[in-house]
């Protein structure tokens, strides 16, 4: 399924391959999938899938449409403590733009509060995952740790079922049927999250002082550096004071400037 889907569960608890049992499901369907930096998936032929950074997923270009990228521990890159920080905004208009493109995000993280409060009210699909080995059934049964894991998946939006936080189908995933598919031992650089983005705006400017200006407008053209050979005097915080004054007793803007002239002994 094209849509945001989180995977979460204590350490050890088979986020990532239950994360990867989707996307491979994904593929084999004839889909395409990308994954982030750290997380090494492979197709179900065994070709290494072309992974994705940051800066290539917010240009949302053409090439991402009907695409599932896989993202393990996300709050490296959307770390709800960075709350309105540009990465943060600029992954919240993905995953608000990202229906348009079909894109599906699949990630994975311990505790849902990490994530950027934004994603999370974006995500679709949200699948806690457990190890039977501490369940009743597999203490009685003598489970080993990580031989069987336990996924139970949410409808957060009600977008399957019509109503939100209905529960759908559980399953049981023997992970080592998938290792040979990603490598969950990689180890997920801690400052590929921490680069700065910066973004330069386009500027529009709406003037609507250009027949009247301000005295602080005039002190500010008069700090300008002046033409080669040209002094242009500055104005003082006293003299914008004392215009100021005239202007609210009504004196016309063409008398104050001669006043100005006069003062400067033009």
């Amino acid at each position: 399924m094209v849509a945001i889907w989180g995977f979460i569960g204590p350490e050890g608890a088979g986020k990532t391959t239950a994360m990867t049992w989707f996307m491979e499901y994904h593929m084999a369907l004839g889909g395409t999938c990308r994954s982030f930096p750290g997380y090494e998936l492979y197709s179900p032929h065994g070709a290494l899938v072309q992974d994705i950074d940051i800066k290539e997923l917010i240009r949302m270009s053409g090439e991402l449409k009907n695409v599932v990228v896989g993202i393990d521990e996300i709050q490296q890159f959307n770390d709800s403590s960075r709350h309105m920080t540009t990465i943060n905004q600029l992954t919240g208009y993905v995953g608000m733009q990202r229906r348009k493109l079909s894109l599906g995000i699949f990630y994975t993280l311990q505790n849902w509060m990490w994530l950027y409060d934004r994603m999370r009210w974006l995500t679709h699909l949200l699948t806690v995952c457990s190890d039977l080995h501490f369940s009743p059934w597999g203490k009685e049964n003598h489970i080993r740790q990580g031989e069987y894991m336990s996924i139970i998946t949410y409808d957060c939006k009600g977008f399957l079922t019509g109503q939100p936080w209905s529960p759908l189908t559980s399953m049981v995933l023997r992970p080592r049927e998938l290792w040979p598919y990603y490598r969950s031992y990689n180890v997920i650089d801690i400052f590929e999250g921490q680069e700065r983005i910066q973004i330069k705006k386009r500027l529009t400017v709406y003037d609507l002082n250009k027949a009247e200006p301000t005295f602080e407008q005039i002190r500010d053209a008069s700090e300008d550096t002046p033409p080669v050979g040209l002094k242009a005097p500055r104005m003082t915080e006293s003299e914008v004071e004392l215009y100021q004054r005239l202007s609210d007793q009504g004196v016309p803007m063409s008398d104050i400037r001669e006043i100005r002239k006069l003062k400067q002994g033009v």
